[in-house]
């Protein structure tokens, strides 16, 4: 047997529960269990479209090497650039701070480091420039240490050719 219980709300009674239900909405809602992950060690900013971007060091050799590269430096849109130089046509910005910490320029800084951007053309080309690179030293490792394999047959006097694996032995 179901029994139904009714109650009388009286005006006041229906206040406090309109108030206790605003209470409750007014609460930050959770939308389920977030997954444990590291925090960034770098904070993170929105990508230009068409650039990959990378924190780079600071030191003045480093950064002249790479605005020689292509490299640009990512600018923080609520600060106006100030130009303090010009390496092959390019504008350097000081990345300096004054007293209070505040940046001189309106690179975006970390620490000892500076937020570049490289264009997508460029970066895919130093890709394949660096994939070649590799490329080179593995077939140079791989006839180096068939060298030493057949220099170590005929140093045992094994007669035969060398085969990857393995010795032919005749």
């Amino acid at each position: 047997m179901q029994k139904i219980l009714e109650l009388e709300m009286t005006d006041n009674d229906e206040k406090e529960w309109n108030d206790l239900a605003d209470a409750i909405n007014d609460l930050p809602k959770k939308k389920g269990r977030r997954s444990w992950k590291p925090a960034s060690l770098l904070p993170q900013y929105k990508k230009n479209p068409g650039y990959r971007q990378r924190y780079v060091s600071k030191d003045e050799a480093n950064i002249k090497k790479k605005l020689a590269e292509g490299w640009e430096f990512v600018l923080d849109e609520n600060q106006e650039p100030k130009a303090v130089g010009d390496i092959s046509g390019r504008e350097v910005h000081d990345i300096g701070t004054i007293e209070d910490g505040k940046p001189l320029s309106s690179t975006i800084d970390h620490r000892e480091l500076v937020l570049m951007q490289l264009p997508e053309e460029l970066a895919k080309q130093r890709d394949e420039y660096y994939q070649n690179v590799v490329r080179k030293r593995r077939a140079g490792v791989k006839q180096k240490a068939q060298e030493d394999q057949d220099a170590a047959a005929k140093k045992a006097g094994i007669a035969g050719e060398s085969l990857e694996g393995g010795l032919r032995i005749e």
